[in-house]
């Protein structure tokens, strides 16, 4: 399960990490809809049948951060 933290319903309100509530260097990656899986010969078997997906918007550091950044 995904933290309430990261979901859509944080963008630009809410959000909090260790009391932190700053999206400050962070992007928001608005989530949405797409088809995965295979429909042709060339796909391997366990990507089959193609299949609709959805993804939560979510925040990502906009440049990398290492552990001890972290």
């Amino acid at each position: 399960m995904v933290p309430s933290r990261f979901s859509d319903t944080s963008a630009g309100a809410g959000l909090k990490f260790n009391g932190d509530s700053s999206t400050a260097g962070m992007v928001l990656i608005k989530g949405g809809a797409f088809l995965i899986g295979g429909d042709n010969s060339q796909a391997d078997k366990d990507k089959y049948p193609k299949h609709k997906v959805a993804v939560s918007s979510f925040w990502m550091d906009a440049s990398e951060v290492t552990n001890g950044e972290f």
